[in-house]
Parts: structure tokens; C-alpha cells; sequence
């Protein structure tokens, strides 16, 4: 092992050196930022990065927990993230490329599954694990000095955040938080108005794949991501949240009328990939396992796309189709066959418009399956005095999918990582009317902001619109709404 193999003047060195460390004895090539992050955990007691998509942020954080761990005799590394798939997916997937790497041979014992890395028992070593039990988070001392390491730090509980800092009461302790800055109302976002902590921002134009033009590093972000980013948000790409997040680096500001936060898309998309991989995997239970719903959202014509939402009752949507644009009848066939081969309960087509011929078709032929989708009709669900909650199907279908949607509400809702959605979803404002009615603003409103027509949006919505997600009766609830 690197500690109990060296004289203490070459500990001492690796000790001051992280970047030393990671590229000659790890052997892994660093990026300037990535550099910069490292010297500032050896540097300050506390360091916090707020970073675009795709900068290596993952991958540095584990690194410099090898490094801490290795070159510290007697001292403890945490780790921790919302969810215990990213622990063991994202951050110690990292530890373990890096572990077994390394040509020095690191010793230790690294456990072949758990998150967990011994160096001499409990008093030395590294160990990941995700909980919202601030309990968990106390006792941690060590003769070497701690180290935290907050991963998807935007979405770490804020009792989390409480406890870690009691934690730090050694001048050799250290911390680290790291991730998208989603969330402006986070205590992430906290963190970088704080004297005492040193922060850092990268922005996607920081990485060198952008800055030359080429893949100086693989897997880091390049110059066509961004411009599908920019292409997603709209014309006014420069002041949507999630440009300014994930290609930016920054916080953006607080609007309390969109939609859906940021941090709740990510939070749906991290329960997506936890449901994707218990279908695949038969020792975890659940996967998408429940009634399949459709919702569609036809084409207009041009170059637009029909698109498919493959929802799965109180679960959420597992995929998008996006169709190529065809006429009325052939859309009809693919709606029907894309059913009958998922087994599907029913399928929601956007009867508004355009899609009403497809609405019409298909309930020709399936007509108990097909439920036509009037956004545009009153609702009639009503506040607990007796008033109206909404203006329109439109305003409750949306203000549904938000609620459900909140990482909050028990078995919130998983949604697929699309970047279209994400700009839709984050984008579409919510207000209220003269009556104080919710209400949500009209496709052509979105169209007047430069925002493309909610196409991925308004698929996922009809895919969810059930309010009750253990009720099936699903057709009957929604007979009643929209008057089949």
C-alpha cells in the first residue's frame, strides 16, 4: 500500500501533491480544472464545484478520495449521493477503474460489490453509502483526518449537509460537494455564498474538447453537445435554466411559474434509470411492471414528429417514440400496433386538433382503448371549500404531472433523460387566471417566446394524466373528463 511503503518524506510529498498522485501513480491524465478542484481539497477545508455536464466531475471526485485515503495513514473517506445506485454506479465505479489501474498495487481490500475499501478495518479506510438518516453522518473521526465527498451534491438532504459539517472539527478534515447547480433554492447553492468555502465553476466551454475543437479527452462533453443544448432551448437558449445549469455552470435564477424545477427532472431520471435496471435485473425487485398506458402527441406537419409516450401506471414513462411525420391513417396503425405489442390498457391521442382524425381511427377499431385527450374542456375538480381548482384538462394534466413529479409525493414519477423534454418541461409557465384558477400557458404563447411546441411534453402528460395512480379504472376516470 502507498502509506506503509514509503519513508515519511515521500508520504509527505504525494501527501502535498494530489495531482502528483493521480497522474504518476494512478496514471490518469487531469484536465486544468480537474487539477485546480484537487489542490483545492488539499488547500481548504472546504471546497464546492458547481459544474456543467459532462467535465470529469465524477471522476476527479473519486480520485482524490484514492488519493486522501492513500497518502493519509489512519484516515476515513465518505462518500455519499441522493440515491445508493448513484454511490455505487457513478461515484465508485470511478474508485474501482482507478483502484485497479493503478500499476503500484494499493493494497487494501476493495469489496467486490459493497462500496466499501479497508486499508486497516474501520480506523482506515473509504466507504460509500447513501441515506437521508443524518445519524448515519455522526461519530466519523480519524487520526488521519476525514474526508467528505458529496457527489449530485444538489440533491444531498439538507440534514445531510447539517451533520457532515459537525463532522469537520479537525484541522486535517476535509470536504468536497460536486454537481450540476440545478437547484437555486438547494443547500448546494447555499454553500457558494458562504466565506468559508472555496467554490469553483466550470463551464462547458472550459473543456478542452470545446476549446480545440477535438477530442482531447474522451468522454468529456464536446462542441455539438452544446449546440444540441442550445437547439433544444430555443432561441433564447442563453436565459433558459437548464443551458445555464448544464452548459454554464451556474445556478440559474429562481422562477417559481415554471413548470418543473430542474432538480426534479433529475430526480425523475435517476428513478428511470434505477426502474430500467431493475428490469433487467432479476435480484431487484420491481422494474416496469404495471398497466402500460400510451400517450400521443400527433404531428403538425414539416419536419415535427409524432410522439409515443410509453407510460406505466403510478411508475412513469419509460420511453419516447418520436415517429417520423406521416399521414393520419398510417400514424393511426402505428399507434394501434405500437398498443396491442405492449399490451397496452389504453392509448391517449391529442384530440384538440390534428389528432382527432387519429383519435377517430383508432377508436373505429379499438374503441374501448381509446381515449381522446381534450385539453381544452373545464375541469371539474374542485379545492376542498368547493371552488375550481383549474382553468382547463390542460392546466389539471400539467398540474398533475408537477405534483407527481415532486420528490416529495410518495412513488414520485420516473421520466426518461431527453433533452427535449427537459427544455419543454422546464420551460412552460404556470399561472393564474382572473377567476384564480391555475392555469397553463397555450402552445401558441410558448411558440411567441421562441420555444419549440411542447411535443415531448404533451405526450408525457397525456401518458400520466390519471390522477389516482392505483385507480384502473383508468378509461372510466377518464371517460368522465373528456367525454368520450
Amino acid at each position: 500500500m502507498i502509506a506503509g511503503d514509503l519513508d515519511a518524506d515521500g508520504l509527505d510529498f504525494l501527501a502535498s501533491d494530489p495531482v502528483y498522485f493521480i497522474e504518476n501513480v494512478i496514471g490518469e491524465r487531469l484536465w486544468s480544472k480537474q487539477c485546480e478542484i484537487a489542490e483545492s481539497v488539499r488547500d481548504h477545508k472546504r471546497t464546492c464545484v458547481a459544474s456543467a455536464h459532462g467535465t470529469g466531475k465524477t471522476n476527479i471526485a473519486a480520485r482524490i478520495g484514492l488519493w486522501w485515503l492513500m497518502t493519509h495513514p489512519y484516515s476515513v473517506v465518505v462518500t455519499t449521493a441522493p440515491t445508493m445506485r448513484q454511490v455505487q454506479k457513478q461515484l465508485w465505479k470511478e474508485v474501482r477503474t482507478a483502484y485497479n489501474r493503478s500499476g503500484c498495487g494499493f493494497g487494501g481490500s476493495l469489496l467486490p460489490k459493497a462500496s466499501e475499501l479497508q486499508i486497516d478495518g474501520d480506523e482506515w479506510q473509504m466507504v460509500g453509502f447513501s441515506t437521508n438518516d443524518s445519524d448515519a453522518f455522526q461519530g466519523w473521526h480519524s487520526e488521519g483526518g476525514n474526508l467528505f465527498i458529496f457527489d449530485e451534491a444538489t440533491g444531498v438532504q439538507p440534514e445531510i449537509w447539517d451533520a457532515v459539517r459537525g463532522c469537520l472539527t479537525s484541522p486535517r478534515d476535509r470536504f468536497l460537494a460536486i454537481g450540476n447547480p440545478t437547484d437555486p433554492t438547494s443547500r448546494f447553492a447555499d454553500q457558494f455564498k458562504r466565506e468559508d468555502v472555496n467554490t469553483i465553476h466550470i463551464s462547458a466551454f472550459d473543456i478542452p474538447n470545446v476549446v480545440e475543437g477535438r477530442e482531447v479527452f474522451p468522454g468529456l462533453t464536446g462542441a455539438e453537445w452544446i449546440k444540441e443544448m442550445q437547439e433544444e432551448c430555443g432561441p433564447s437558449y442563453e436565459t433558459h435554466p437548464d443551458y445555464i445549469s448544464r452548459v454554464l455552470g451556474k445556478f440559474p435564477d429562481k422562477d417559481d411559474n415554471a413548470l418543473v424545477p430542474l432538480a426534479w427532472l433529475d430526480a425523475a431520471e435517476e428513478r428511470w434509470r434505477a426502474l430500467n435496471e431493475a428490469d433487467e435485473d432479476d435480484e431487484l425487485p420491481g422494474g416496469w411492471n404495471t398497466a402500460c398506458v400510451l400517450g400521443v402527441d400527433v404531428a403538425r406537419g414539416g419536419g415535427a414528429k409524432t410522439i409515443i409516450a410509453e407510460g406505466y401506471v403510478g411508475l412513469g414513462v419509460r420511453a419516447l417514440h418520436k415517429e417520423p411525420n406521416q399521414d393520419l391513417m398510417e400514424t393511426t396503425g402505428r399507434v394501434l400496433a405500437m398498443g396491442r405489442e405492449l399490451g397496452a390498457k389504453d392509448w391517449r391521442i391529442d384530440a384538440d386538433g390534428i389528432g382527432s382524425g387519429v383519435a377517430d381511427r383508432a377508436a373505429e377499431q379499438e374503441d374501448q382503448r381509446t381515449v381522446r385527450m381534450r385539453g381544452g374542456m373545464a375541469s371539474d375538480v374542485v379545492d376542498l371549500d368547493g371552488n375550481k381548482r383549474y382553468l382547463n384538462l390542460r392546466a389539471e394534466w400539467h398540474w398533475t404531472l408537477r405534483e407527481r413529479l415532486d420528490p416529495g409525493y410518495p412513488d414520485a414519477l420516473a421520466l426518461p433523460p431527453d433533452k427535449a423534454l427537459r427544455a419543454q418541461l422546464s420551460s412552460i409557465r404556470w399561472g393564474t387566471s382572473s377567476r384564480g384558477l391555475k392555469k397553463i400557458e397555450s402552445k401558441e404563447d410558448m411558440l411567441k417566446r421562441g420555444m419549440k411546441s411542447p411535443d415531448e411534453s404533451d405526450a408525457v402528460v397525456y401518458a400520466m394524466a390519471t390522477p389516482d395512480p392505483n385507480a384502473y379504472d383508468v378509461v372510466d376516470h377518464l371517460v368522465a373528463l373528456t367525454s368520450l
